[in-house]
This record gives C-alpha cells, structure tokens and sequence, in this order.
C-alpha cells in the first residue's frame, strides 16, 4: 500500500486511518455514588473522521441535551473543546481498547461516564 500513498509519513496515516473514529454508547453513568440511569435514558458520543464529536444525552423526560466541537486523540488520552459554549476549557479524558472514561468533579462529587464504542 506505501505506492498508493507516496511519500506519506506515519503521522499522516493516523489523520487518514482515524481507527477510532465511530459511536461511542454509554455503559455505565454515575454522580458520587448514584446511578444517572434513573434520569438518562442514552448517551452517545460520535467521534467523526474530521476531528469533530457530538455528544447527545437523552433524558427520561424526553429533553435531550447536545455538546458538539472539536476533540484530539494522543496515545491513550482524548481531549474535548466544547463549541457550543464560549471559552469552554480543553478537558482530557482516558480513552483505552475502545473505551472512553470520563471522570470529573462536580460540585464536590465525582462525576463518570464510561462509553464503549458501539457495535
């Protein structure tokens, strides 16, 4: 296959292959020790080969809430720029064999998602 390509470097097959590109669903969402399930319905995070993500949450209410932007895969790290809010922080993630955890506090408790790509 290096004939088809040229002169391209590794680099430059990561930016084409994009392995882990796809739809992430939600296995698991917990707020300290309560299960979120209670009140989200689904969760998904789609990962697009042109370095954008749209997260979707849908609630049990029937509202669902979306977070799109921009997201950067190094190693076993993943990293988020939310688009959608003005001067939103770069938050890195663990992003392991098709996982992605989220882990954060919020308001003094720990806040987790773990999404598993979707088959």
């Amino acid at each position: 296959m290096p004939f088809l390509l040229g002169n391209a470097k590794q680099s430059d097959l990561k930016e084409i292959s994009k392995p882990y590109a796809g739809t992430y669903a939600c296995k698991e969402m917990k707020y300290g020790e309560r299960d979120l399930s209670e009140y989200i319905s689904a969760a998904t995070i789609e990962l697009k080969n042109d370095g954008t993500y749209v997260l979707s949450v849908e609630m049990k209410n029937g509202k669902t809430r979306k977070s799109a932007g921009d997201y950067e895969v190094n190693g076993e790290t993943i990293a988020f720029i939310d688009k959608t809010k003005k001067n939103a922080p770069r938050r890195v993630f663990s992003r392991r064999n098709d996982e992605i955890e989220v882990v954060t506090m919020l308001h003094g408790k720990t806040l987790f998602f773990l999404f598993t790509r979707a088959s």
